[in-house]
């Protein structure tokens, strides 16, 4: 709240940063702030309005290089992303990446390399260089696969990939049928804490069942300026990546690739999440929680101690053959 202070001269007490999930309804209350306050919006180079990108950042950091933390299915860098960049960062800056649907720059790609793309040149322009740690979190870990081919391709120093819960394609059951936009609303509002029944949403439009979510959120006192357009961003970009599977082709980068995946696992679930079929990976280790607990505050601790160790010490120039052995 400092630096916010510092960079357009209005004061904000703490809670707006957490009454505002997303970084455009905090944008949006600083806005609000500057312009009651009449304080001029290019008072300082930081208050100038800046291009919009699927690269934003997140922590700052005074070594070199840059941790990439990439959300999983539906883009969205939600708090639980935010608080994990902040457990994980300090020492280098850490970058999240957001889709554009979320980043308001148009419609989603149809493929994974477009998007990747689009991801790889936001970060060869935005990033001040030295080695890139790619962070994926569930189907993010597959876009970070693909980012870190497209990126060594482009010449990047790509230090490591570590996949957080992140199976291998074809080792986990397809979802049958379209993709159904009702019950993925139903399935955030669950991710999200919120008790939403799907029959309430039957019969509704799109639309409605959105403003019907978003006065749940309103009611858990988690409400923004912004959380339909979330909701509609969170939406559209689930449809895409799910989509973008279909056509993709999985490619191994040539570094590290290390799986951290809960203790936990299901009967059916290889211990290395089906990833022996493509290429051993550097090292695979269990932690406790839940698929979605791993990354909520009950196990940030133990998941961010794991993520800090294989920073500091990404395991070896390249991975090792053979299998790995889970911790």
């Amino acid at each position: 709240m400092s630096r916010l202070r510092e960079a357009f001269h209005v004061k904000l007490p703490l809670e707006t940063l957490f009454s505002a999930p997303t970084l455009g309804a905090l944008a949006e209350r600083v806005d609000d702030a500057v312009r009651g306050a009449g304080a001029p919006l290019a008072a300082s180079p930081a208050a100038r309005p800046r291009p919009r990108s699927c690269v934003v950042p997140l922590v700052d950091g005074s070594e070199p290089g840059t941790i990439v933390l990439v959300p999983a299915v539906g883009g969205h860098l939600s708090a639980h992303m935010m608080r994990l960049a902040h457990a994980i960062g300090g020492r280098r800056p850490v970058v999240g990446l957001t889709t554009p649907a979320h980043a308001g720059l148009g419609g989603m790609p149809r493929t994974m390399a477009e998007l990747c793309a689009q991801y790889a040149q936001g970060i060869m322009t935005q990033t001040s260089g030295g080695p890139l740690a790619l962070v994926g979190y569930c189907f993010g870990g597959l876009s970070a696969l693909e980012l870190a081919v497209q990126l060594e391709d482009a010449g990047a120093d790509v230090e490591q990939v570590i996949m957080l819960e992140t199976e291998a394609p074809g080792s986990a059951n397809p979802s049958p049928g379209p993709f159904d936009r009702a019950a993925a609303l139903c399935r955030v509002a669950r991710v999200w804490g919120l008790d939403v029944d799907a029959a309430t949403l039957q019969g509704l439009s799109e639309e409605q069942a959105i403003q019907r979510v978003a006065a749940s959120i309103s009611t858990a006192d988690l409400a923004s300026t912004d959380v339909e357009s979330t909701l509609r961003a969170i939406l559209d970009s689930q449809e895409a990546h799910l989509g973008m599977l279909d056509s993709w082709t999985l490619r191994m980068p040539d570094v590290p690739v290390h799986l951290l995946r809960v203790s936990a696992l299901r009967e059916d679930a290889p211990q290395d999440y089906g990833w022996a079929a493509h290429r051993a990976l550097a090292s695979v280790q269990g932690l406790p929680g839940d698929h979605f607990g791993i990354v909520r505050p009950a196990y940030m601790e133990t998941t961010s101690r794991a993520l800090g160790e294989l920073l500091t010490h990404p395991g070896g120039a390249r991975p090792r053959a053979g299998a790995p052995t889970p911790g």
